[in-house]
């Protein structure tokens, strides 16, 4: 019986691009809360902290989604041999 971790982040043996719908939400979602959330806050200040939750949630989804042997370069792979 495969893992729920095994099942959210796709590892089913096949890579399964509905995976990254959930954090393109959340990354969405946090920029929509900062942006909402502070109606009195002039948009200059509004924008870039939305702007930086984005970016953070997305890049740590993408990191915790990427394939474990992904930020290796090809020379420094060990040989299945």
């Amino acid at each position: 019986m495969k893992s729920i971790h095994d099942l959210l982040v796709g590892r089913s043996g096949t890579q399964n691009p509905r995976r990254w719908i959930a954090p393109a939400v959340a990354a969405i979602g946090s920029a929509a809360v900062i942006w909402f959330v502070l109606p009195h806050v002039p948009w200059y200040f509004k924008a870039p902290l939305a702007l930086l939750a984005f970016v953070y949630i997305g890049a740590q989804s993408a990191a915790y989604l990427a394939p474990e042997d992904s930020d290796d370069p090809p020379a420094t792979r060990s040989r299945q041999d």
